[in-house]
């Protein structure tokens, strides 16, 4: 009997130790794939940021041209050199590499919305003096004898990471009462007015500046407000 208690409690024993040494090597071989998987993330992070900024680039001698009625036998390249007249800047058929509509999403058929126009310039220069001018000449379509009644906005061709980031950005700045939001070179500012800085937004982390900025304006507004109560309760 002592000798079966005595053989029990060894392979008890052995069983324990090889139980630990089986966790041990699981837990080392869990601890490595985790290394592995962050390293990867990292690697695939630094790519995709790697792919967005090429993108960036080749898209920096493109527009978009909103809201612009369609017609059957349009042209559109005389249609982006009379727009580009109204706004008071020189294009023509030869500063213009590719011009065409971009097909709606199967699942937004809206008839009453125009496709949007995707145009590519020779040159980058040309972009965006004709980027420039949008804030300071609008056009309607008035202005181009449609008949219909509506302005056109000139948008950047931003890339699918920056248009993600920028519709973000913009629920985030009706949010928290900002007045402006643009991009330059597909680049994302903000601004709460016209005097206060523009806030660069790079990542969606970059929103928290936002919302930042407008707690801090509003320390700001109570300071000055219990120094003014407080001149005014002196005086």
């Amino acid at each position: 009997m002592t000798m079966d208690k005595e053989i029990r409690k060894a392979l008890d024993k052995q069983f324990e130790k090889m139980k630990k040494e089986l966790v041990d090597t699981i837990t080392g071989l869990i601890s490595k794939l985790e290394e592995k998987v962050v390293s990867l993330k990292a690697e695939n992070s630094e790519l995709r940021d790697r792919l967005d900024s090429i993108e960036k680039y080749e898209r920096g001698d493109c527009l978009e041209l909103h809201n612009v009625p369609q017609s059957p036998e349009e042209n559109l390249q005389s249609l982006v050199c009379g727009i580009a007249e109204k706004m008071n800047v020189t294009v023509t058929s030869h500063d213009i590499s590719t011009v065409y509509r971009i097909p709606q999403a199967k699942n937004n058929q809206n008839k009453t919305v125009s496709p949007r126009i995707f145009v590519k310039f020779v040159r980058r220069n040309t972009k965006r003096q004709l980027y420039a001018a949008r804030s300071k000449q609008g056009v309607t379509h008035k202005d181009l004898k449609f008949q219909s009644k509506g302005k056109i906005y000139i948008r950047e061709n931003l890339t699918k990471t920056q248009n993600k980031l920028y519709f973000a950005a913009k629920d985030k700045v009706e949010e928290c009462g900002f007045k402006f939001l643009w991009t330059q070179d597909q680049n994302i500012y903000v601004r709460a007015t016209d005097k206060s800085k523009r806030i660069s937004i790079n990542n969606e982390s970059d929103l928290a500046k936002i919302t930042d900025s407008t707690e801090q304006a509003d320390q700001t507004n109570v300071r000055i407000t219990r120094r003014h109560n407080s001149t005014t309760t002196h005086a």
